[in-house]
């Protein structure tokens, strides 16, 4: 099966990864040189809080900009 990311479909890939990566970051894993995934999804989204409550509104963003498009 292949799958091709287009138009508004790659912000939402992208904001599915970071979520990911936050998830993995909790078991130890580092997945970027750079800034971590919960800081990007803190800083873009305008999330507060532990880790636990950022990629549960994460989550819950993501569902609603997948019912928009």
């Amino acid at each position: 099966m292949t799958t091709i990311l287009t138009g508004n479909t790659i912000p939402l890939f992208r904001l599915k990864m970071m979520i990911h990566g936050a998830e993995m970051e909790a078991s130890g894993m580092r997945l970027t040189r750079g800034p971590s995934c919960l800081s990007m999804l803190k800083r873009e989204l305008g999330l507060k809080g532990n880790r636990a409550k950022v990629v549960a509104a994460a989550k819950e963003i993501l569902e609603k900009q997948k019912e928009a498009s």
